[in-house]
């Protein structure tokens, strides 16, 4: 094979593995330079992407945003280079997302066919209805805590009412109780004294076995009168049993009898 042969085949081959690429490129910097009436015809074009960089492979992008309110945006569209293999070979442009700001999210995709990056409306739109999904997520979550906090709240006042009723009532009782103890106080003004001691006691609160009988005094179908003593004590009164009832009434606290031997009855 002669030396001109082997020249035109290496031409072939390098012409082969250099050929150019066909990619859309688009600025969206471009329409704020048109009315409102332009179209994307007007700052969309195709651009020849010349190889400059050996042992590099050529590849069509596109540069996308979405905004808070959900829709999307195209900023950059053009040629560039691909690094490894992470361009598709495929006539659509599939990526991913390429970083997220806070107000912004960004979308990158690239693949290494002529005009690839003109189709990226299916990519878009799976991103889309992910970004919808976590915002309903985000939403259910934050309505989840409020409803909780909401119950938390109601709870809790419920609880402070249930306080308050219960104290208004305790305290209700307690005069009451009061009251009533104070009542059965005045209706029993009699109280016995012991000379000497300073212990007094109404003469509701006497009973029967609290007293030492010593002579009866006078005995009717009403009671009996009885001279007596009080256990542990030496003064000598004149106390009113009651048929049936242990009760005793106390006449006088300053009647006093010398003599305990007394026997004397009176029956009326």
């Amino acid at each position: 094979m002669s030396p001109s042969w082997l020249w035109w085949i290496c031409i072939f081959c390098f012409v082969a593995e250099s050929r150019t690429l066909v990619c859309e490129s688009y600025d969206h910097k471009c329409k704020t330079f048109h009315s409102a009436s332009s179209e994307n015809s007007t700052c969309s074009s195709l651009q020849q992407c010349d190889e400059t960089w050996a042992g590099s492979t050529l590849a069509c992008y596109a540069l996308l945003a979405q905004n808070k309110e959900g829709g999307v945006t195209v900023l950059k569209k053009g040629c560039t280079y691909q690094i490894g293999k992470e361009c598709t070979q495929s006539s659509a442009c599939n990526g991913q997302r390429k970083h997220r700001r806070k107000l912004q999210p960004l979308y990158y995709c690239c693949c290494t066919e002529d005009n690839c990056n003109r189709n990226v409306i299916m990519f878009l739109k799976e991103e889309k209805d992910k970004i919808h999904t976590m915002d309903d997520i985000k939403k259910a979550i934050m309505n989840l805590k409020w409803l909780i906090w909401a119950h938390l709240v109601t709870i809790t006042i419920i609880i402070f009412l249930t306080a308050i009723v219960i104290l208004g009532l305790m305290i209700i009782l307690n005069k009451r109780r009061r009251k009533t103890a104070r009542q059965g106080r005045h209706s029993y003004p009699l109280r016995v004294c012991d000379k000497g001691s300073r212990h007094c006691r109404n003469s509701s609160q006497w009973k029967k076995h609290d007293f030492q009988l010593i002579t009866c005094l006078v005995r009717s179908s009403f009671g009996e009168i009885w001279q007596a003593r009080l256990h542990g004590s030496n003064r000598v009164v004149r106390i009113r049993l009651t048929a049936g009832s242990d009760d005793v009434f106390v006449y006088d606290k300053h009647v006093l009898f010398k003599k305990a031997n007394v026997h004397k009855t009176r029956v009326v």
